[in-house]
């Protein structure tokens, strides 16, 4: 929620600027939440973790407190901080044309790996993001795994072959496949396929004492692999020590590959996001602004490489201002002040847009 932080400033005040859930009114307050995360990592060298963040958020959180950069390139080095996502804005991704998500993962993946040293591999997001043309940009851009967001989607098994045993159990509010069926193939539109991982993901951190529980009663199980998805919380020596006599914790690239490794795929499967909270007039507003302002870029793209004109001043600029517009924090039906800044960017975007293409 970092550019919700930073920007929004509508009345009422948004609950992510509000103590106790947020606990951070202003991006200092949220930066010197990464650096305690930071600081925990140094303090216990078996402590691992993977943040979620879009390429505008870290960009925007260097910017404004360049100390952590480095902090931060020296844990991935250390092999105890990994990146997922690897999309620019953290959009939800079904709600947006197929151009505009294949932008999403160039531009993303490009400005994470140049903040941070790590090329992200693994595509998850707590938030609704799925999309038909997904495995076949995630595979064209290199990723290796995927693992099914937390907030409501659907998995429609397809083809022929025997389909997973689902289970139910106390550290998910879902059903999932057993242990031996977590590992799937997610397939795309055009065939193209990409391994899925179905693991127990939770909003809060876990109850693992639940977890033994089930293994020591012999009960289905899910994978042993879970991701806990904590909204705007960090590590503190409590909950160090929760996963120190628990569990342990991992990079998850590294996991879901060992997972792929041990488990073969023994499903075919179709994910679809078919809700989203970006809701209400100044929502519609918007979504019709970002549709107005990309065809118009694409056009000018497209009329620059005609006239043979490279590298057009504002450009890149104004394709940045149009994917950041995209973001879940300007999208939220609980914001409107960030929707209406977007709103007045765009126009301005189009505005310039316009002149390039008068100008060639």
């Amino acid at each position: 929620m970092i550019l919700a932080v930073h920007e929004d400033r509508g009345e009422p005040v948004i609950i992510e600027r509000v103590p106790a859930y947020g606990g951070a009114a202003e991006l200092s307050e949220y930066a010197e939440r990464v650096r305690r995360n930071l600081d925990a990592l140094r303090k216990h060298p078996g402590l691992k973790l993977n943040y979620e963040f879009s390429a505008v958020e870290l960009q925007i959180l260097i910017d404004n407190a360049p100390d952590i950069q480095p902090a931060m390139r020296e844990m991935v080095e250390r092999r105890q901080l990994r990146f997922v996502g690897g999309d620019y804005s953290q959009p939800h991704g079904h709600l947006f044309s197929g151009e505009l998500n294949l932008r999403q993962l160039q531009q993303g993946l490009r400005v994470l790996k140049q903040l941070t040293g790590h090329r992200v591999r693994t595509f998850f997001h707590k938030e609704t993001c799925l999309h038909d043309q997904l495995p076949q940009l995630l595979k064209a851009f290199g990723f290796e795994t995927a693992v099914p967001p937390m907030m409501a989607h659907a998995i429609t098994p397809v083809g022929p072959g025997r389909y997973p045993h689902l289970v139910s159990n106390d550290y998910s509010s879902r059903l999932m496949p057993a242990g031996p069926d977590s590992v799937a193939s997610w397939q795309g539109l055009d065939g193209t396929e990409i391994p899925l991982v179905v693991v127990g993901i939770n909003d809060a951190w876990l109850n693992m004492a639940r977890v033994r529980t089930e293994s020591h009663a012999g009960l289905y199980r899910c994978s042993d692999l879970v991701i806990a998805a904590p909204d705007m919380q960090e590590i503190d020596q409590d909950k160090y020590e929760q996963i120190q006599r628990l569990g342990r914790s991992v990079l998850v690239d590294e996991a879901l590959l060992e997972e792929v490794s041990t488990r073969r795929a023994t499903w075919k499967a179709r994910l679809h996001s078919y809700w989203s909270y970006s809701e209400g007039q100044w929502a519609e507003s918007l979504y019709r602004q970002i549709r107005r302002t990309e065809m118009l870029l694409l056009a000018e793209e497209a009329l620059s490489a005609v006239h043979g004109v490279e590298g057009r001043q504002g450009f890149d600029t104004d394709l940045h201002t149009l994917l950041t517009a995209m973001h879940h924090d300007v999208n939220w039906i609980g914001i409107t002040d960030l929707k209406k800044r977007y709103l007045a960017r765009l126009e301005q975007v189009i505005n310039r847009s316009r002149e390039r293409i008068g100008e060639l």
